[in-house]
């Protein structure tokens, strides 16, 4: 797994990709007719498929420090879609977002079916450059996930791995617990 971006270097990101997407903003509808976030108004469609794959590492980061202590946090982390986590933070957590007009929703036989909203988030690279450095700001960094490609292990494991393993008299001679293996450290 290749190493994750820092808040800094995903600002820095964000911030070289602003010029070519100049003219773009985040459209987000939400209501009777479901919620839908989209990229609009842009030219350059790799520069939007960058700030697409920058929009995901930073959801994946987001994920690993924001806090589940607000109802917009919780809103936020339920979503799976790392790309649709980042737009829903530049939403609800930016200063960015602009509520847009509100329509109603009609059935085939004119009733009310609801209303729908609307809304945008223009310069989306910017606010997304701002927001990675308010999130640095206010949680830090997120301590780095060790992963099976990292030779490094924690001095807790090998530990674990001894009390597990057992010998034992039998056909195989060994036992092992897997869940005193697997088991996490309390701090």
């Amino acid at each position: 797994m290749a190493q994750m971006l820092t808040w800094q270097e995903l600002d820095k990101q964000f911030q070289t990709l602003s010029p070519a997407l100049a003219s773009a903003r985040l459209d987000i509808q939400w209501g009777a007719a479901g919620e839908h976030l989209r990229v609009a108004a842009y030219f350059d469609v790799d520069a939007k498929e960058r700030f697409r794959a920058l929009s995901m590492l930073a959801g994946d980061k987001l994920a690993r420090c924001l806090p589940a202590d607000s109802d917009a946090h919780n809103l936020i982390l339920a979503e799976n879609d790392p790309v649709l986590r980042w737009w829903k933070a530049l939403w609800h957590l930016s200063k960015s977002f602009e509520f847009g007009f509100v329509g109603f929703q009609k059935t085939d036989t004119g009733e009310d079916a609801g209303k729908i909203y609307s809304g945008s988030v223009k310069s989306p690279t910017i606010a997304s450059a701002t927001l990675a450095i308010e999130m640095l700001a206010r949680y830090g960094e997120p301590k780095a996930v060790a992963t099976s490609d990292d030779d490094s292990t924690s001095p807790g494991l090998w530990s674990r791995l001894a009390d597990a393993v057992s010998l034992k008299p039998g056909v195989f001679g060994v036992s092992v617990d897997l869940k005193q293996i697997f088991k996490r450290k309390r701090v």
